[in-house]
């Protein structure tokens, strides 16, 4: 009896850390697709509203979602004058400080970096212009990631399942 109740664990171990990895892509695509979002939204609030940079940026606070909130209220902070920074510092430092709480990819990142580059430096006309060049390559990205979500989420399902089935064998 404890044999097998231990057998069960193991395997049931081996799922949930197979889907734990398979969710990583999973949330990848997630993540992307929310920063298109927001800002498609930053769009509308430069263009159509003539909103100032941290007056837009302080709206995407309130409508957006963990971790993405987190990551606009920094930049909020980090935009105010006390600091100091220009819009691009205060974009890559808030990159850099809260790379770690999304699950993207470097590529991913270095859209949004280069992105960062021209804002505030450039009149409306032109952010607007570098923010729908943003979107368009992170939907390419978001696109490949959802392709890629598919296939690893099932394989890192099958491979966590596999590798309980395979221990609890090893070990009888």
């Amino acid at each position: 009896m404890v044999k097998m109740i231990g057998s069960l664990i193991i395997i049931i171990s081996g799922l949930i850390g197979g889907r734990l990895m398979g969710f990583q892509y999973i949330q990848r695509a997630r993540e992307l697709q929310q920063f298109i979002n927001s800002l498609h939204m930053l769009e509308t609030e430069i263009s159509y509203g003539q909103t100032l940079l941290p007056l837009a940026v302080n709206r995407l606070i309130q409508i957006s979602p963990q971790p993405h909130k987190r990551f606009f209220s920094q930049f909020y902070e980090n935009l105010h004058p006390k600091l100091g920074l220009t819009a691009d510092q205060a974009w890559q430092k808030v990159i850099t400080e809260t790379g770690g709480n999304f699950c993207l990819k470097t590529e991913d990142w270095e859209v949004l970096r280069q992105y960062g580059q021209g804002l505030g430096s450039s009149d409306d006309q032109n952010q607007i212009r570098q923010l729908k060049v943003a979107q368009k390559r992170l939907e390419q990205l978001e696109e490949k990631a959802r392709e890629e979500s598919e296939k690893m989420s099932r394989m890192w399902n099958y491979v966590g399942t596999l590798t309980g089935i395979g221990l609890v064998i090893l070990l009888y």
